[in-house]
């Protein structure tokens, strides 16, 4: 996931939940541009929101499609 901001983050984290809205991994960003490298092999197929969250505030959702 590549991650770029107009500012240095406060507080700001990505979160991805499976569909039924479950946290599944959460990671702290620390910079402004940040590459975050994360091993899906262990979930489940489907389908799960990557939001990216500061100071409890969203600011960008994406979906994530997992396959075999």
């Amino acid at each position: 996931m590549s991650i770029t901001l107009d500012h240095e983050p406060q507080h700001a984290m990505v979160v991805v939940r499976d569909a039924q809205g479950r946290i599944m991994h959460q990671e702290l960003v620390s910079g402004p541009e940040v590459q975050l490298v994360w091993d899906t092999r262990q979930l489940a197929q489907g389908l799960y929101s990557v939001e990216l969250l500061e100071d409890g505030k969203r600011l960008q959702t994406e979906r994530l499609i997992v396959q075999p």
